[in-house]
């Protein structure tokens, strides 16, 4: 069982190093799954989206820099649409111990679960309209106005 993100789908600005582990995450377990396979062992991975933690508040702190100002406008920008979207889509964690426990005792070879209303909802964009649509979405929803 590994837990990735959605940010191993889906990417946003100002946390690239958070999305390229959980990218790693993603791959990881996939080829694993192959590995494990013959062996009659199941991997499972668990992606959940925002949670109703403090994590999202923690996890940007590194962004900010009193040193480096040429961010400052857009990381205002994103800290507001993206902690207005927080709270209005992130899940409890007891949603993510739901659907690991689904994962554990389902009995199938299902690899991924999305656990979360947004991380459903950004995974399908991308997978429904392709990299080029959600990616000019993502620079749309946060540019500078």
């Amino acid at each position: 069982m590994n837990i990735g993100s959605l940010a191993g789908k889906t990417t946003l600005p100002l946390i690239s190093t958070y999305n390229s582990t959980k990218f790693a995450v993603e791959g990881f377990t996939e080829s694993l799954s192959y590995e494990l396979s013959n062996l009659g062992i199941k991997v499972k991975l668990i992606e959940p989206g925002s949670m109703t933690t403090d994590f999202s508040g923690r996890s940007m702190d590194h962004a900010k820099s009193e040193t480096i100002t040429d961010y400052n406008a857009y990381l205002n920008n994103f800290y507001s649409l993206a902690s207005s979207e927080d709270q209005q889509m992130s899940s409890l964690p007891k949603t993510v111990a739901e659907i690991i426990y689904e994962a554990v005792t389902d009995g199938t070879n299902k690899l991924r679960y999305i656990a979360g209303e947004d991380a459903k909802q950004l995974i399908s964009v991308r997978e429904t309209q392709g990299d080029e649509a959600y990616v000019q979405m993502i620079k749309e929803k946060f540019a500078l106005k």
